[in-house]
């Protein structure tokens, strides 16, 4: 469990810095890096006071409300900004056909957000102050474990305020029209100061296409492909009889 949690986060950082982590070494020092970070947290989990530290991660460290949160938003941001469609024709295409009923298209663009928001304000409504037993945490304590909360989910809202206002030009209206614009895609201004989308970004050309200069390529040296294969093949048992 440990190691598909190290290289989930690795990979992470690799996917942000690729040109970074091709150099020999690095991945590795990343590693070591992260584990010792997480044997120095988890020593002090194992003191005599240990099990109090312990009782705060368990609540408020990426478990909970944040998980609630963080689904909510993946769902909302994959289903109603990039189209649920979209992403379901994609789906498809990867697994090779279409499930006759599509559970998990609506699962992942109403059930999953709507279930998620009830039990996330259901939590927040019936919130109880954290406790071990009958200790009680004092409000320094809950001050950390609410940071430690707000570590996790701050940067969604975070990074959207700042792509919102530094990484787009334009009024509102268009500031936000390029928020909710996949970042593949590329947008055309038309006269009218609109933008048009400019073609699904994942679109792909086929490999194989009819018409195309590399498919007259390919039929062209068909032929003599299939008669080196020929030429290749053992002779058949009926061959080899009539040889004898």
């Amino acid at each position: 469990m440990k190691f598909v949690g190290l290289e989930t986060m690795i990979a992470a950082f690799v996917d942000l810095y690729p040109v970074w982590f091709k150099k020999p070494w690095r991945k590795e020092l990343v590693l070591a890096g992260l584990c010792c970070i997480q044997f120095l947290i988890g020593i002090s989990m194992i003191t005599n006071g240990g099990v109090y530290v312990f009782h705060i991660f368990d609540n408020y460290a990426a478990t909970g409300w944040c998980l609630l949160f963080l689904g909510m938003m993946e769902c909302i941001a994959v289903s109603w900004f990039f189209g649920i469609e979209r992403f379901w024709k994609h789906v498809c295409e990867m697994i090779g056909f279409e499930p006759t009923i599509p559970w998990f298209k609506w699962s992942w663009a109403v059930i999953t957000p709507l279930s998620t928001s009830v039990l996330m304000v259901i939590s927040l409504v019936f919130y109880k102050r954290l406790k071990y037993h009958t200790y009680v945490y004092p409000d320094w304590a809950l001050v950390i474990c609410w940071l430690m909360t707000l570590s996790s989910i701050s940067w969604v809202p975070g990074y959207a305020l700042y792509f919102f206002f530094y990484e787009t030009k334009g009024d509102l209206k268009q500031r936000w029209q390029q928020c909710i614009t996949p970042k593949g895609e590329t947008t055309l201004k038309t006269s009218k100061g609109l933008t048009d989308e400019a073609g699904d970004f994942l679109e792909m050309e086929p490999f194989y296409n009819e018409g195309s200069e590399s498919a007259r390529k390919m039929e062209d040296s068909t032929p003599g492909v299939e008669q080196a294969l020929v030429d290749q093949q053992p002779p058949k048992y009926e061959d080899i009889g009539h040889s004898v």
